[in-house]
């Protein structure tokens, strides 16, 4: 697993100023505090049993570092944040086709921009759109608590929904589980779990309704709309009785081009790539 703020789980060993400190969590520590009565046992031990002087320095110096890495020792302990999941039978079939419009020009970055999420059911378009609307809230900053992004492998295209993991209200609580446990847990750190769903669907990079036309006109850091269509058989009609999400940023990459800190990289990795075949 490559290194990156997403990476899944804690480093055992990880370097502070310096000093490599050893993290574990805080279900162990009576184990830990038993291992260095009994290293404190043993050296009672070796210091009543005669050994020759430059052996008992070795096992003195062994001591010394062993002592060092456990002194170093930091405790953590965790709390878990669970973001909405479906109130609905998730059918990833259901969603048909993705549908881009631009209000004006669509080479003109400056017009307004929509992204369509074409499904063949009105009432499943409802809840799908109910479960991004109840992860975009819950934060005031303009940089949207629900992400989108568009990865390209070839002959496909890859559509994630996911809550922000790193928005204000995860955040928020977060801090709070920290401040009502700093005299409890003195010294030990929190490491916060996020239950989430993430929501990752392909679709062919050819069609009538192709991704380049709003990829090549509109910048990833310019906001546009996420609109729910419904696929009459013929073409997308836009479900205008049900609000679009206003979206501030998206990304869209190369799977290559992915790193440690993109949270779509784990995902890829260990269940999309899996199943992809280079055409050549």
């Amino acid at each position: 697993m490559s290194e990156g703020k997403f990476k899944i789980g804690l480093p055992k060993v990880k370097i502070e100023n310096g000093i490599p400190r050893i993290f574990i969590s805080e279900k162990h520590e009576q184990r830990i505090k038993w291992v260095v009565r009994g290293f404190t046992f043993l050296g009672i031990l070796i210091s009543v049993v005669s050994f020759p002087w430059y052996i008992s320095l070795v096992i003195a110096l062994t001591f010394l570092v062993v002592d060092f890495f456990v002194e170093n020792v930091l405790f953590y302990y965790t709390s878990a944040f669970v973001l909405p999941f479906p109130d609905f039978e998730y059918q990833s079939e259901r969603w048909v086709a993705n549908t881009f419009m631009s209000m004006g020009e669509p080479e003109n970055p400056d017009s307004l921009k929509i992204v369509g999420l074409t499904f063949d059911d009105r009432g499943y378009a409802e809840c799908f759109f109910e479960l991004l609307r109840a992860w975009s809230r819950g934060s005031e900053n303009k940089e949207g608590d629900l992400k989108l992004t568009f990865l390209i492998d070839e002959d496909m295209y890859f559509v994630y929904l996911y809550p922000n993991p790193e928005s204000e209200l995860i955040e928020d609580q977060f801090s709070k589980v920290r401040k009502e446990n700093e005299l409890d847990k003195y010294g030990k750190e929190h490491l916060g779990l996020i239950m989430q769903l993430t929501i990752c669907k392909g679709f062919e990079t050819k069609g009538q309704f192709a991704l380049g036309m709003f990829t090549d006109n509109h910048p990833e850091d310019k906001p546009f709309l996420l609109a729910p269509f419904l696929w009459d058989g013929r073409e997308p009609q836009p479900l205008t009785d049900i609000e679009p999400i206003d979206m501030f940023a998206y990304k869209c990459r190369l799977p290559s081009e992915l790193t440690g800190d993109d949270f779509e990289k784990w995902h890829w990795d260990m269940i999309v790539s899996a199943d992809r075949v280079a055409l050549g």
